[in-house]
């Protein structure tokens, strides 16, 4: 198993670790610090490599000093073949490399941002598994990322990959169908999972959080809070592990503020989540029947917040609009209008009807060995 640094990208994998793990199957993982703990505490074997995201951030601004000028929608285009594709993939090809020519796996398994997985693994005639983190990725923008590592597929002795191999075996979606906005008719072998395992949510709390990477614009962050705190009876925030909750300075007596809290101790207890529109969030309140108001800010998160918002679960507010009345208005409308919770509630039986992490298991098994189509 092969992950990019960060928790959006390795918690999507965790549960089917696990699942893996508990079969008795022999893993391997191979990727960056950021929310590997929980890897590490199965007692899976990890070998840390890769280059950080703050690292990738920084190189990502010296090389493209433009990127704040792209208009935010258009920057997970912009930038996924160059963060993933140029600066990510080639520090990783060496370390997964290295475990494949020692090991000999029978399959590799890599989320969809990590692509120097399928490259090693077409190489060494290896079959792979692709592992989403959300809704697909853009077509253009893994089309992009394919052009970028085309120069290793080819130093590598093989024709180049239209998608970075990114598809050239199974395909694990765990983005709920009708939720859905992006063609998929590139990607020909799909197995859909359900993202999570969830208990309907019956609490009164309003959770904000900003993810752990999106989390730094205090300014707007604050907003949402204070925002909450004027609608929500109780409100709960967490502002990212490498974030003291001073930072976010005093707060009303209604709000709670940690650095992070597991999101399954958290949402239960909810009555709506306040987020910046990342899949990990979204899906974890919409698999507990929670309504969403969304501040998108980068990456996946315009088009998770749209997604949320064509299917009534929630609202979506441009940042330009996200003022203290917009925002105490969003969250008074997904608390107490039933439209938001009923949509919310119809996609988490969505979600629930998904199939099991179990299911998937049995089917990368079959795809292993050449019995899965």
């Amino acid at each position: 198993m092969t992950t990019t640094p960060g928790l959006g990208h390795i918690a999507p994998l965790t549960p089917l670790a696990r699942e893996l793990h508990d079969r008795g199957h022999d893993l391997r993982w191979v990727g960056g610090h950021g929310g590997i703990d929980e890897v590490v505490q199965l007692g899976i074997d990890v070998v840390f490599a890769g280059i950080s995201e703050a690292e990738r951030q920084r190189e990502l601004m010296r090389r493209y000093p433009e990127v704040p000028e792209v208009p935010a929608p258009e920057r997970q285009e912009f930038a996924f073949p160059k963060v993933f594709g140029e600066l990510a993939a080639p520090e990783m090809l060496q370390p997964v490399r290295s475990i494949v020519e020692k090991w000999t796996p029978d399959v590799i398994l890599h989320d969809a941002a990590e692509l120097a997985a399928p490259l090693v693994a077409a190489a060494a005639g290896i079959p792979s598994v692709c592992h989403g983190f959300g809704q697909v990725v853009p077509e253009a923008a893994v089309r992009a990322a394919g052009a970028v590592m085309a120069p290793r597929w080819r130093a590598a002795d093989l024709e180049a990959d239209t998608y970075a191999g990114s598809y050239r075996g199974m395909y694990v979606d765990i983005y709920p169908p009708s939720l859905r906005s992006a063609d998929m008719a590139h990607v020909p072998r799909v197995q859909r999972c359900r993202p999570l395992d969830a208990e309907r949510a019956s609490g009164d709390t309003v959770y904000v959080t900003f993810g752990t990477l999106f989390n730094r614009r205090e300014d707007r962050f604050r907003t949402a809070v204070v925002a909450a705190a004027k609608v929500a009876r109780e409100v709960f925030v967490t502002v990212g592990h490498e974030q003291n909750p001073s930072h976010l300075g005093p707060v009303p007596d209604n709000v709670t503020v940690k650095s992070f809290v597991a999101q399954a101790e958290v949402l239960p207890r909810c009555a709506a989540v306040i987020c910046h529109g990342g899949s990990g969030t979204v899906l974890g309140a919409l698999a507990h029947g929670l309504p969403v108001v969304c501040l998108p800010q980068g990456a996946d998160q315009f088009v998770n917040a749209a997604n949320v918002a064509r299917r009534g679960a929630g609202e979506a507010i441009d940042a330009a609009d996200a003022t203290e009345p917009a925002l105490c208005a969003a969250i008074d409308h997904v608390l107490w209008s039933t439209g938001p919770r009923r949509a919310a509630t119809t996609l988490a039986d969505e979600i629930a009807s998904m199939p099991s992490r179990l299911e998937v298991v049995r089917a990368i098994e079959d795809f292993a060995t050449g019995r899965w189509s």
